[in-house]
């Protein structure tokens, strides 16, 4: 039963960062090219803003999967997933939902690429710390990669939900995949400071 409880909630957990990243905030782009299209500019000065607004959110997320380790001994790993998990969700409706111009693009994509980014460092933290020894590796493979099964509905999702609202609401209503992350704690026990099961 414990087993089977930390492999659920591992999988919940994992699809709500897998379904935030790969099925919204790597379309930041698609929202560039929506934004900037009515500058009409050259197509290679277009295509080096768009460059540049996924490099910054890039930029942003090399220190979101950093600092959570961090953030995670100073409290505790449900807690510190629990905010990451908020955290992703309000960045990508500020992303999506407010950003008009070039100039809040840029501004909004590093936060967004912070926040969506950090659970996956969340997920090399607090995996290894749900199994024993003997299912350790296999715990974790098994959370992470059905993870990315589950979550692979998520752009599906984006794509059907655009033939019916805006690009923008799509991607905001899609970013509830996070709800399974806090489904997942939900169920998950709390490892900081505890030893590792054997």
């Amino acid at each position: 039963p414990t087993l089977r409880r930390n492999t659920i909630a591992a999988v919940l957990m994992a699809t709500a960062g897998v379904g935030g990243f790969w099925g919204i905030a790597v379309w930041s782009p698609e929202l560039a090219r929506e934004v900037l299209k009515p500058l009409h500019l050259a197509p290679l000065q277009f295509d080096r803003y768009k460059s540049v607004i996924y490099l910054v959110q890039n930029f942003g997320a090399l220190f979101g999967a950093y600092l959570y380790g961090e953030f995670s001994e100073r409290t505790n790993r449900r807690t510190s997933l629990a905010v990451f998990f908020l955290l992703a969700f309000a960045s990508i409706q500020g992303m999506f939902l407010t950003a008009h111009s070039l100039t809040t693009l840029l501004i909004w994509a590093p936060i967004m690429g912070f926040c969506t980014l950090g659970p996956f460092a969340a997920y090399t933290v607090y995996f290894p710390e749900l199994f024993p020894t003997r299912l350790r590796a296999t715990g974790c493979g098994v959370g992470y990669n059905c993870a990315r099964i589950v979550a692979a509905a998520a752009p599906f999702a984006l794509g059907q939900l655009t033939q019916h609202y805006t690009f923008r609401t799509a991607a905001s209503m899609v970013a509830f995949v996070y709800v399974f992350g806090f489904i997942g704690l939900a169920i998950a026990p709390e490892t900081k400071g505890k030893p590792l099961p054997s």
